[in-house]
């Protein structure tokens, strides 16, 4: 016969292996359903905050910058924590450049003028999303790519033959975003990235009545924008 203490222990031990099996199993999911996968078409603005380049000149100095654009893209977002992710980022943006020159005392009929071209410009990225506990905002520091392209940047157009634009530059990015529910199935997110990237975008030429480019120091650039997560894998 199995005396009562026996059976009691033997309850005792099965209870507690059932219990640690249900917490294991627990933290299993909740470490699971901590990992999400989603998708965020989004569009904005994209607006250049410094100059490129400027040109002196005996009759007034022109200063050249990128125009302000729309952008259109897309997000794929991973959450490994609560804390903690990663998204890849690719936009298209409506962007040349513009010249803009001011006349001097030698040409004061002429006070200001403002000469553009059509161009557009491609981004690709891969970003650290770190979001604090019991947040929606979130901020983002990630590097990236930026490549021009369009009639703003085809060197054929000038009649300086050596003129040779550095369409691709490396960013780095540091941003802020937020994100709002709108309803339980819902929600946009909205952020605001400054891009950091080298500023000479002339690789030689680009001289007009014998003046000199000069290029500008390090380039700043704000892109705003708001878009939809859609789940795709989490919740």
């Amino acid at each position: 016969m199995i005396s009562h203490s026996r059976m009691h222990a033997g309850r005792r031990r099965s209870l507690l292996g059932w219990l640690a099996a249900i917490a294991l199993g627990a933290g299993a999911a909740r470490a699971d359903a901590q990992v999400r996968v989603e998708i965020a078409p989004f569009t904005g603005s994209y607006l250049p905050l410094t100059n490129w380049g400027e040109m002196s000149q005996s009759f007034g100095n022109s200063t050249f910058r990128q125009t302000i654009g729309v952008l259109v893209g897309g997000r794929l977002r991973t959450t490994f924590t609560d804390l903690v992710g990663g998204e890849i980022s690719a936009a298209y943006v409506n962007t040349g450049w513009r010249q803009h020159f001011e006349g001097n005392v030698n040409n004061t009929a002429a006070s200001k003028i403002d000469y553009a071209l059509a161009g557009n410009m491609t981004l690709a990225s891969a970003r650290l999303i770190l979001t604090p506990r019991r947040a929606n905002y979130y901020g983002i520091v990630g590097g990236g790519v930026m490549h021009r392209g369009g009639r703003a940047w085809d060197p054929s157009i000038w009649t300086v033959p050596s003129t040779q634009y550095n369409t691709t530059s490396p960013a780095g990015i540091l941003g802020l975003g937020l994100r709002a529910p709108v309803s339980p199935s819902l929600s946009l997110d909205a952020s605001a990235e400054l891009h950091l990237h080298g500023g000479d975008l002339v690789k030689s030429g680009f001289a007009f009545s014998d003046a000199k480019y000069t290029a500008g120091g390090l380039q700043s650039d704000l892109i705003v924008t708001i878009g939809v997560p859609i789940s795709l894998a989490g919740h």
